[in-house]
């Protein structure tokens, strides 16, 4: 008798396996699939800092770690989005450094796949600000939105080299950390619960996420070249306060070395340090369970390529004496067959075979 299949959350090494399934898949998806999905991807997390935002508006008067808790809280809503939809994150994409390791995939695969995503993320992120800009959401609240947005991305753009560096570690981490566990659920509530603490917990310490920052600083860097007067008598600041907003702080303080960690964080600490064993019996596990295994980014791992019933049906329904399980004589084939000893089956009216050839009829 068959063994009963269970549906309970999975085992680390079957998570390992599912993690590992889910990264090849990604390396070898078409581009312009992964292109499309990047660009979801980055306008999600730029909603989930949107979200991030208003919820610092006005809490001045909250203990720092109660705000801090509420934003890292309410800003996992942009990954429990990619997670569901299957969208397609650099940083969670940094964890196909697994299927490289366990040698399914080829360099030239996994960065292709780093490429695409990230310059799709970078676009999505982009349009998510412009739209937010172009919605006046940044002058809400006398311009406090926008006084949240512009506060932010100072403090980010003055990290020394190293300091950010280590940040985006810490971050991608647990990024990844959130992504691995999501392997576990089977149903939505328990992937949502399994994103959403350690992405709380990396907000509320103030790691840093280079595509969120790919919808932040540029936005803040927007509202200072733009925003009139009355935007910053309204606000209370001054612009002079943010001259250290710019895209050249923002690309070298801030996104190159926050990349690099983000790589470090998710693709080596969690995708190689993880990576499933080698042995047989920790294949054979995996396999058993990839049919039925459904991962964060799709709705079911891809499963190894079979027959499909229809193509069997095709296939036994033109093996007449492979049904009947015997095999005709050379040159002699059942009543009513269509098929010919040296042409093969064909289509139209049945083919007659006679010994000899038929003698004309008499006039």
């Amino acid at each position: 008798m068959a063994a009963k299949e269970t549906y309970g959350i999975l085992t680390p090494a079957q998570m390992a396996q599912a993690a590992e399934d889910a990264a090849y898949n990604k390396a070898v998806n078409r581009p312009l699939a992964s292109f499309l999905l990047g660009l979801t991807a980055g306008a999600y997390i730029g909603l989930g800092f949107v979200f991030f935002v208003t919820s610092r508006v006005g809490a001045e008067g909250m203990p720092w770690g109660v705000s801090q808790v509420l934003g890292g809280v309410v800003f996992s809503t942009g990954l429990v989005l990619v997670v569901l939809t299957g969208a397609e994150l650099f940083t969670s994409s940094t964890l196909t450094l697994t299927a490289k390791a366990s040698g399914r995939i080829t360099w030239w695969q996994l960065l292709r796949n780093w490429g695409v995503v990230y310059v799709a993320n970078f676009i999505g992120a982009l349009v998510l600000g412009a739209l937010i800009y172009a919605a006046g959401t940044w002058r809400l609240v006398d311009g406090g939105w926008g006084a949240v947005v512009l506060e932010s991305a100072a403090t980010k753009v003055q990290y020394p080299f190293l300091q950010a560096f280590a940040l985006g570690v810490l971050c991608n981490l647990l990024v990844c950390l959130a992504i691995w566990a999501a392997y576990s659920g089977r149903t939505t509530t328990d992937k949502v619960v399994a994103v959403t603490m350690p992405i709380a917990l990396f907000v509320a310490s103030g790691f840093e996420h280079s595509v969120a920052n790919m919808f932040l600083i540029p936005l803040a860097t927007l509202i200072k070249t733009t925003a009139d007067d009355g935007f910053w008598s309204s606000a209370g600041l001054a612009v002079e306060d943010f001259s250290e907003v710019t895209w050249g702080a923002f690309f070298v303080n801030n996104l190159f070395p926050v990349t690099l960690g983000n790589i470090v964080g998710g693709g080596v600490m969690i995708g190689v340090m993880y990576c499933p064993p080698r042995d047989a019996s920790a294949r054979g596990a995996g396999e058993g369970r990839r049919r039925q295994v459904a991962t964060p980014h799709q709705s079911a791992v891809t499963q190894p390529s079979t027959r499909s019933a229809a193509t069997c049906l095709c296939a036994f329904r033109h093996a007449p004496d492979a049904r009947a399980g015997t095999r005709a004589p050379r040159g002699r084939h059942p009543a009513g067959s269509n098929a010919s000893p040296t042409r093969g089956p064909r289509r139209g009216r049945p083919v007659v075979h006679t010994s000899r050839p038929r003698r004309p009829a008499r006039p």
